[in-house]
């Protein structure tokens, strides 16, 4: 059995797939439940409600509602079939084999709990987790060597031991790797294989269901001859290893496009670029500036990208280049947003008044007193802050059915609306110390999201989906002093859900979702990186000279 810590969490520790879980009185509580909850919570499909390791309705017709995709009877019980489509073995191996999770593994040990796990470190982007590079089933130097790598990235004791925490966070992010996939295979782990497939191979699959086809299995025949690899259609350790060369830039060439400020070095000279987020087709929209940008955004239909600038000027420009057109003379800084239809922009101006302004005519009316204004995803409503930045309102697109969301009576910053309207982040009070908070809009109900180390967390971003809240926050090194930047993320109901990347550098400027919602771009150290939400090392998206920074990522 493996040692748990008295304090994770707040639930009891349980390895994911060592106990069947289901709706009780009272309700099963513990990490495997929290394991269970974020993995539906990032698949579109299936929302368990919060990820509080609580195992209640709403994640018992989550679980139904995975069950009945995949042709299991609906029960709400996750047991063995269930946990397999998972991607999750439970129970002893063959043979009685010890599994991984039964018991904590170091250095010197072998079994078939060793070969799982060295399985997992490949998929986790460690290439070389035995001395063959593929699992042995031996604990070796190679494999303390690829855990101390894992515990270091996600902030883990660095002792080389796979205990309660290590093993936690493995099993968090590695939804491909628990076994073997062939013709017949289903579960969300296929779905993972399939996604990585059509970005490493760079053509389409005729669906990423998360079902085992022929089409799936030509595809894997295809990488394993491109690899050098037996053309089985079966995706093995061997495909995995292959696969992990790979696994940092899995699923870039083929989410959209990322647009971001540029400073060239030689010149002191700053411009608009987008590209592929995979580096490819890179364009330079706006040639060098003569002021100095701030944060450019994609219009939501990604046909413009709008930009502040220091002469307190938003301008906009063609995806594909072209003439950089003035549309506001006296815009602030970042407070402006694009109407959901790309037809009109409502904009912040420096006496803290809001205007709509016309993406096409630079025509412009004053809608309310205020700043920091978001659209209702249904257009035809926005809500700000209050001109002395302490209330959270809402106002008619026409200047109408004024309300009062919020009263906090402490500065608000950076609000930000689900995409579902039905809920807005905002951080507050200031900038030396920063909360990240979560109001529910019909409820009015305000709960403060699970801190950071340091109490200064930033720029809250909504996923596509609207369950996902991620932000930025500020750590103390371990080492040499200075800080760390963490990248977090949480559920809409502010539950603490994944530490995704850690920097010496990770900026509070901008944080951007893909378009399927499981990976993230943010700038550090003067470039802009990638993360998955599953495990993998964080990827430079722009590779070259200069300074690269606020980034923002097209959802088309």
């Amino acid at each position: 059995m493996v040692a748990a810590p008295s304090d994770f969490d707040g639930l009891p520790y349980r390895d994911f797939g060592s106990r069947y879980l289901r709706l009780t009185t009272p309700n099963t509580r513990g990490t495997d439940v929290k394991t269970l909850q974020i993995r539906l919570k990032v698949a579109d499909r299936f929302d368990p409600g919060p990820t509080d390791g609580i195992f209640g309705p709403l994640t018992c017709r989550a679980v139904k509602d995975l069950q009945g995709y995949y042709g299991l009877p609906p029960d709400g019980v996750v047991g063995p079939d269930t946990f397999w489509v998972l991607g999750e073995t439970a129970g002893p191996y063959s043979g009685g084999a010890t599994r991984l999770g039964d018991r904590n593994l170091s250095q010197g040990m072998g079994g078939a709990d060793v070969a799982a796990l060295q399985s997992r470190l490949l998929i986790a982007g460690q290439t070389t987790p035995s001395a063959s590079g593929i699992p042995s089933g031996f604990f070796d130097a190679y494999t303390r060597a690829a855990v101390k790598a894992f515990q270091a990235r996600y902030g883990l004791g660095q002792d080389g031991i796979v205990g309660a925490r290590t093993l936690y966070s493995l099993k968090l992010r590695t939804w491909l790797g628990g076994r073997e996939l062939a013709a017949e295979s289903r579960g969300t782990d296929v779905r993972q294989l399939q996604r990585w497939l059509v970005s490493v191979l760079g053509t389409p699959l005729p669906s990423t269901d998360g079902f085992y086809g022929i089409s799936t299995e030509e595809a894997v025949r295809e990488f394993q001859a491109s690899r050098g690899l037996p053309t089985s259609g079966v995706a093995d350790d061997q495909v995995f290893r292959a696969l992990s060369y790979s696994a940092g830039r899995i699923g870039l060439s083929t989410e959209g496009r990322i647009v971001f400020r540029h400073l060239d070095p030689s010149t002191g000279a700053y411009s608009i670029h987008s590209r592929g987020p995979d580096g490819a087709d890179a364009r330079d929209l706006t040639g060098d500036l003569s002021v100095v940008p701030g944060g450019p955004r994609w219009s939501p239909d990604s046909r413009w990208i709008a930009f502040g600038a220091d002469d307190s000027r938003l301008y906009a420009v063609a995806a594909s280049g072209g003439r950089v057109a003035p549309l506001a003379t006296d815009a602030t800084g970042d407070l402006w947003a694009w109407s959901p239809d790309s037809s009109t922009l409502a904009v912040t101006t420096c006496r803290r008044q809001i205007f709509l302004v016309d993406r096409v005519s630079a025509s412009r009316s004053h809608l309310v007193d205020g700043g920091n204004p978001v659209w209702f995803p249904s257009g035809d409503r926005l809500a700000f802050v209050s001109p002395d930045g302490t209330t959270v309102g809402a106002v008619n697109a026409d200047g109408s059915g004024r309300s009062a969301l919020l009263a906090l009576d402490l500065p608000i910053h950076q609000l930000a609306m689900s995409p579902t309207a039905a809920r807005l982040a905002f951080t507050s009070p200031g900038t030396s110390t920063s909360a990240v908070y979560i109001l529910d809009i019909a409820t009015g109900r305000l709960r403060q999201v699970a801190a950071g180390p340091l109490g200064k967390d930033y720029c809250p971003a909504w996923s596509p989906n609207g369950r996902l809240l991620a932000f930025s926050s500020s750590a103390l090194r371990d080492d040499r002093g200075g800080y760390h930047g963490l990248l977090r993320v949480v559920d809409d109901g502010a539950n603490a859900v994944l530490q995704v990347a850690r920097s010496d550098g990770i900026s509070a400027c901008r944080i951007a979702w893909g378009p399927r919602g499981d990976r993230l771009a943010y700038s550090s150290d003067g470039g802009i990186y990638s993360a998955a939400l599953f495990a993998s090392e964080p990827v430079r998206m722009v590779s070259g000279g200069g300074r690269d920074d606020f980034v923002d990522w097209s959802w088309r």
